[in-house]
């Protein structure tokens, strides 16, 4: 058998290779000593030491709480905070279906965010995450031409990784492309749009 600081765990099943084939599920956060033992009252023949660290709950913002309107300079949720920054004049907050909008399920739907340029100007729209995290994703739809990227940065703002925009066509195409990042300590994002092209972005997950 299997115990953790003399608690049974696991019935000590192994494979034909003597490798333990015992699923150790539902791990409380924090340090554990696992030991195998003939039975119950024998002392253990093997012990090794595992810390289980917490898992950080995943966290979105897909815009449907948050009121239709302008927000010039930048637009604060409780869980993004997307700042117009150079070339950048404000984000605005659609009900898709919109001439502006495409309805797209499960990738752009419900309310989600115009990220609006100057006219003739390159946007840089500054995304801050409530803490760090090792993974960002959302969709982004409405880019039309080549030249836009996002950009990923750590907490000391080092950046770790950029990714192109890729072209999705005209405003009511119904393509919706998904940007997706892994890295440690992933504190914000710059979506750098191409000029003079309003992109639409939702279903944040950080």
């Amino acid at each position: 058998m299997i115990t953790d600081y003399g608690r049974e765990v696991a019935n000590g099943a192994f494979n034909e290779s003597g490798a333990s084939i015992n699923p150790l599920e539902n791990l409380a956060p924090g340090p554990h000593s696992f030991e195998l033992r003939p039975d119950r009252n024998s002392p253990p023949i093997h012990t090794w030491p595992l810390t289980v660290e917490p898992v950080a709950p995943v966290r979105n913002e897909n815009f449907n709480n948050v009121p239709i309107g302008n927000y010039p300079g930048a637009l604060i949720t409780p869980g993004l905070k997307i700042t117009a920054t150079s070339g950048a004049f404000g984000v605005t907050v659609y009900t898709t279906p919109n001439h502006q909008v495409p309805s797209l399920p499960g990738k752009i739907d419900g309310r989600a965010a115009v990220l609006q340029t100057n006219s003739g100007a390159m946007g840089i729209f500054r995304c801050d995450f409530p803490q760090p995290t090792n993974a960002v994703t959302f969709y982004y739809a409405r880019v039309l031409f080549l030249g836009g990227s996002v950009a990923i940065y750590d907490r000391a703002q080092n950046m770790i990784q950029t990714l192109p925009l890729q072209v999705t066509g005209p405003y009511d195409s119904p393509i919706a492309h998904l940007m997706a990042f892994n890295a440690v300590d992933i504190a914000r994002c710059d979506i750098i749009t191409p000029p003079n092209n309003g992109i639409v972005v939702d279903n944040f997950t950080f």
